[in-house]
This record gives structure tokens, sequence and C-alpha cells, in this order.
């Protein structure tokens, strides 16, 4: 269990177990009956991009298809 104001990376998976996204958030809770995390407003997170897709077109989340940049 994680500390109360403690700064994680939350991250997660697809099920190839690749990181899909990444977001740096702050425990706000931690116990068996809940987890509670804050995202401050402009934190800057990753989010997945195709390598090659064209709009339109069915999105296909297989490895070495996409990679993570930064999100704004």
């Amino acid at each position: 269990m994680f500390t109360p104001g403690e700064s994680i990376l939350l991250r997660g998976l697809d099920e190839w177990q690749q990181v899909t996204d990444a977001k740096p958030v702050l425990v706000v809770q931690d116990d068996a009956a809940l987890i509670a995390l804050w995202l401050p407003l402009g934190a800057p997170t990753m989010k997945p991009v195709l390598i090659d897709h064209t709009p339109g077109t069915p999105r296909r989340w297989e490895p070495g298809t996409w990679h993570l940049e930064a999100s704004v």
C-alpha cells in the first residue's frame, strides 16, 4: 500500500503487458476499501500513438505498431 501524499507513476498495460499510458499521480487514499489517486491539472502524461494509421480504418494496437509520446 502507498501513503497518502506519495507521488507514484500510474501505468496502463495492454494484454501483452506493454505500457500503454503513464500518468504521475498523488495518492489520496490506499486501503482495502478504496484506492483514490489525484492527477494534477497540467501534469505531463504519455499516450499511445499508432506509427502508421490511415484515418477511417480500424486501429490495430499490436506490439510494434505504436509508441508512447508526450500528451498535452
